[in-house]
């Protein structure tokens, strides 16, 4: 117990990933057999650069 805390400790950040900025998707379940096909929530990091790197060839590696 103590060795996980001095861990999440020397790590210093957490990563909680969150549906809609509300709930915690480990905890989220859909219910509906007609939804599961349509709705996912596994959890997708997905990097963006709003245009700012398009037109550099080997940059892409900065936009984060």
């Amino acid at each position: 117990m103590a060795d996980e805390a001095s861990t999440q400790a020397q790590t210093g950040i957490e990563t909680k990933s969150l549906l809609f900025n509300k709930w915690d998707i480990s905890e989220v379940k859909v219910n509906d057999p007609g939804l599961v096909r349509y709705v996912s929530v596994n959890s997708l990091i997905v990097p963006h650069c709003c245009g700012r790197k398009q037109k550099q060839q080997f940059s892409k590696s900065e936009m984060l």
